[in-house]
């Protein structure tokens, strides 16, 4: 049986809804700038660093008696427009979840008296993430490996002051009272509790990237670091 599982919300819990055929992902396409050049045939590409979205269309087939079919509808709508998470599981794709930035249903049409069609597009991030990647865990004098793609990971720092962070040679520079999450992805400084801090860093997020392999990381004596890796893959 295929599922998806969306905001910890799994289809087959829903009576009558089932998804009609694996979803079909469309993997947002690498960014790139295209320059053209006086006297020179073709065009020049700038690789830009970034991916645009990746989209995940899905088929959910609600089947019910005549009387009751709308309200499986109304539940699979209520599902696909919910808020929580924005998480996104596909079961022929074990271990590894999507981030939505939004969903959307793009189709719905009733077959028969008995059975009615809906289409949902997700637009995600553009890659998939692995189970257990946002959880923080501690950093050993080892440093970290990282087995999949360049990942942009949060880091939690405990102690009170002026500290160094390390990776790989390069230094951010944070002002710590008592914690501080520094967010790679965002590229925002903020405490635990949300209150932003982002006059009380100094450095490149982008140097703080996890590259594929080793990767050495420090931190100045007296203080705590933790690492959320958010590991991430194409696919």
């Amino acid at each position: 049986m295929i599922t998806v599982e969306y905001n910890d919300v799994a289809s087959e819990s829903i009576p009558g809804l089932f998804v009609t055929k694996f979803p079909v992902v469309t993997l947002g396409e690498k960014r790139v700038t295209e320059f053209t050049l006086a006297g020179r045939d073709g065009n020049v590409y700038v690789d830009d660093g970034v991916y645009n979205p990746t989209i995940i269309k899905c088929e959910f087939g609600c089947l019910g008696t005549v009387d009751d079919l709308q309200t499986i509808v109304d539940k699979c709508l209520e599902w696909l427009e919910s808020e929580g998470n924005m998480r996104l599981r596909i079961s022929n794709r074990p271990g590894h979840f999507y981030v939505v930035s939004k969903s959307s249903i793009t189709d719905i049409a009733q077959e028969m008296l008995q059975y009615t069609l809906i289409t949902a597009e997700f637009t995600c991030h553009p890659f998939k993430y692995v189970d257990g990647s946002y959880n923080f865990q501690e950093i050993s004098n080892d440093g970290i490996y990282n087995m999949y793609s360049m990942s942009h990971p949060l880091y939690r720092i405990h102690g009170e002051g002026r500290c160094v962070l390390n990776v790989n040679g390069k230094e951010f520079i944070a002002q710590v009272g008592q914690n501080l999450i520094i967010d790679t992805g965002l590229k925002l400084s903020y405490r635990e509790d949300g209150t932003l801090n982002n006059i009380g860093v100094t450095g490149d997020y982008e140097d703080l990237y996890i590259c594929r392999g080793y990767n050495e990381i420090a931190i100045t004596s007296g203080f705590t670091l933790q690492i959320a890796p958010m590991w991430r893959v194409r696919g």
